[in-house]
């Protein structure tokens, strides 16, 4: 795990530098047509490439989720994440699983980047702030749900918009440790996780 895991950010280091070296350092950012156009609901106005991107992003979720729960696949990963024995008993193929999963994980990254690119600027080295708090919302969610996932990001996008309209944005990084702290000490399986044995 530890070998994989170093390798994996060897990995990442190496892209980082070679993107750097292809494309240089400097921000850029997409825009759309629709890039300066909002939706107005009352005094409510939402600009149209984040609420693009956020609708986008829970069509991608929910697939993933019937994806999981439906189909043949989903229960080959699952069967083979819960108990790699049992699941290499029931014939299922080990090798095809773990590069269909790499696969559906890549591509999901990949779309996540894409939408990224509607609500912010980015550089080659953008990835490493949004991992750290990838980590943050699988916690705070509880890990091995997707909707808590969701739950996790939404939570923790509105705990860091309404402490940055109070405290500033400075502390922006801090109150997303924090309430990992808060969740790790109070509730460890998180938001909507169980715990061992329920």
């Amino acid at each position: 795990m530890f070998f994989t895991l170093l390798v994996t950010f060897g990995i990442d280091i190496l892209i980082i530098n070679l993107a750097q070296l292809a494309w240089k350092t400097n921000y850029r950012t997409v825009t759309p047509s629709y890039f300066t156009q909002s939706l107005n609901l009352g005094n409510l106005t939402l600009p149209w490439p984040r609420v693009g991107a956020f609708v986008a992003a829970l069509a991608i979720t929910g697939l993933f989720f019937w994806l999981l729960r439906v189909s043949k696949l989903g229960r080959s990963i699952r069967a083979v994440s819960q108990d790699l024995d049992a699941s290499r008993l029931c014939g299922v193929n080990l090798s095809r699983t773990y590069a269909v999963t790499y696969g559906l994980g890549a591509a999901i990254a990949g779309g996540a980047g894409a939408l990224l690119t509607l609500v912010m600027s980015i550089n080659p080295q953008f990835g490493a702030p949004l991992t750290m708090k990838s980590f943050v919302v699988a916690v705070l969610g509880g890990l091995g749900t997707v909707w808590g996932s969701v739950v996790g990001g939404l939570v923790l996008g509105v705990a860091e918009e309404f402490g940055v309209l109070y405290l500033g944005d400075t502390l922006r990084n801090g109150i997303g440790f924090g309430m990992l702290v808060l969740v790790l000490m109070l509730r460890p399986q998180g938001l909507l996780g169980k715990r061992r044995g329920e």
